[in-house]
Order: structure tokens, then C-alpha cells, then sequence
């Protein structure tokens, strides 16, 4: 099975939007926020998506 440089971005940009949302929520300026670290994880998450993006795109160019 082969994935497309479009498809792991499409991909990543979902990921990264699902991780914004749950901080909106969750995060630690919400109504009910969560632990400290659990945030610090999404916050991680999304900038190694951003690397994964840029790694893609740079393969792609």
C-alpha cells in the first residue's frame, strides 16, 4: 500500500485540528480543564505533526 505526500498531509492537518479542538476543551484556560501534562502531550503532538507536514512537503518538492 503506498500513501500519497497529499493523503499524509490531509492526514496530519486533521490530527493537528482534532488536538487544537480537545485543548479548546480541555486545556488548561477551559472551563474544565485537564491535568497539566495531558495538555503538554497535545501540545507536543502538534508540533511533531507540523515536522511531519514539513518533512512531507520538503519530499514532495
Amino acid at each position: 500500500m503506498s500513501i500519497s505526500t497529499p493523503e499524509i498531509v490531509e492526514w496530519a492537518e486533521r490530527q493537528i485540528a482534532q488536538k487544537r479542538t480537545w485543548l479548546e476543551c480541555h486545556g488548561p484556560s477551559s472551563k474544565r480543564p485537564r491535568p497539566e501534562n495531558e495538555s503538554d502531550t497535545k501540545l507536543r503532538d502538534i508540533a511533531m505533526l507540523d515536522e511531519v507536514i514539513r518533512l512531507a512537503r520538503g519530499r514532495a518538492a
